[in-house]
């Protein structure tokens, strides 16, 4: 794979700006540049891709809940009801608790989405 390089997006053009007090003209370029990053090859260092089934997505079960140990609100999903679906979602912390990998999560909600927008379209689509 090549590696990033500036791009210029158009010709540049020359600006003639004078120069206050001397009298003289200064020719400049005006140019716009843009970081150009070369796309590596799909899936160069992955294999066995595979769509996640929406039926394990929607298994997932988000929820709020305060914490014991110092009695803060939040939200999230349950460890041990991720690692049954999803359990490449998972890791132990420090303290040999299981943990959700929030990052890796983004995928499953991605899928999700889609299938709610396949489905809201099919429904908007169906004749009353």
């Amino acid at each position: 794979m090549q590696p990033p390089t500036w791009a210029r997006l158009e010709s540049c053009v020359p600006d003639l700006r004078q120069q206050r007090g001397a009298g003289l003209v200064l020719l400049e370029r005006q140019c716009r540049y843009q970081w150009h990053v070369p796309k590596a090859p799909i899936c160069a260092s992955k294999r066995d891709v595979k769509t996640l089934d929406h039926d394990d997505v929607e298994r997932l079960r988000g929820v709020s809940y305060v914490l014991k140990e110092n009695g803060a609100s939040s939200i999230g999903v349950i460890a041990q009801e991720v690692e049954k679906i999803f359990p490449q979602l998972l890791f132990t912390d420090n303290k040999g608790m299981k943990a959700i990998d929030y990052a890796k999560i983004a995928a499953v909600l991605v899928e999700g989405l889609k299938e709610s927008n396949t489905r809201q379209d099919a429904s908007l689509a169906a004749p009353p």
